[in-house]
């Protein structure tokens, strides 16, 4: 069996946000496509691409402890890919690529210091050339221990009152920190259409919301947001997070949806990027 691709030390980028491709004689491999977007980014050459979730975005840093998907397609079906974190080579994953062609690794931020870092992927293309994909990335802070609680508020079709069940879950999100200047986000949907009927049904959905948090004396800061629903079973259903939102909250959004992963993972963009 071959072994998994090691480390190119000499393929570190400094700077977050830039991109470079070389290939086993240390040659630069042209970059066709390049889209660095809130959470993440996209590279492609002619037959290739790699996309990242959760790392290497525009938006903020990424934290110690958030989850990260990486994913690739035009690649050499059986080979091992290694992904590293530099600038000491830290070992974040290991696959073979898929019969399809594809990868798809899940890890986590590691324990880095806070600066500026290179994301690195060494794998074979599909055409057979080895190559050392390094995009640079920066780490700032580390995931909260109390970030992550979800509370669920499932209203009846076409009905903007918040039920006793819905009074609890807002109950139990006020509840889940004692600091009252951490933020509660209140996630609703409308329909694919955002149609006008689907659009004020949750706006008044957001006023009964308000007008409960109001009764259970709230003080904390609200941020609600109106996105699209995927489906039609998200749309009589309301998140609510406290204290803190991670892209591993963002996630739950639709699971119980029962979206596919590809509408799973566009709403992430969209719901991270601020365009839901």
């Amino acid at each position: 069996m071959s072994q998994p691709p090691a480390p190119r030390i000499e393929n570190q980028i400094a700077t977050p946000g830039q991109a470079q491709i070389l290939d086993q004689s240390g040659n630069v491999v042209p970059i066709l496509k390049k889209q660095i977007i809130a959470n993440g980014f996209r590279l492609g050459g002619e037959s290739w691409s790699v996309a990242s979730t959760g790392i290497g975005g525009s938006r903020a840093p990424a934290r110690r402890g958030d989850p990260v998907v990486l994913r690739g397609e035009g690649l050499q079906p059986g080979s091992l890919a290694s992904i590293y974190l530099l600038s000491t080579p830290r070992l974040v994953g290991q696959v073979a690529v898929g019969a399809d062609g594809r990868l798809n690794v899940n890890f986590a931020v590691p324990s880095l210091p806070d600066g500026k870092h290179t994301v690195q992927l060494n794998t074979t293309l599909a055409s057979g050339i080895a190559v050392s994909i390094g995009v640079g990335v920066e780490v700032a802070g580390e995931v909260s221990n109390s970030a992550g609680t979800e509370h669920w508020i499932v209203f009846k079709k076409n009905s903007s009152k918040v039920s006793k069940a819905g009074r609890r879950q807002l109950q139990k999100a006020l509840t889940a920190s004692t600091s009252q200047s951490e933020k509660l986000v209140v996630v609703l949907f409308t329909n694919a259409r955002k149609s006008k009927k689907s659009q004020k049904r949750a706006e008044r959905r957001v006023e009964s919301i308000k007008a409960a948090l109001n009764k259970l004396d709230n003080r904390r800061p609200v941020q609600i947001q109106i996105g699209r629903a995927p489906t039609k079973a998200s749309i009589n259903r309301v998140a609510i997070y406290a204290p803190g939102m991670t892209s591993t909250d963002a996630k739950s959004l639709l699971r119980l949806a029962k979206v596919s992963e590809k509408q799973r993972m566009k709403s992430l963009r969209q719901f991270r990027a601020g365009s839901m």
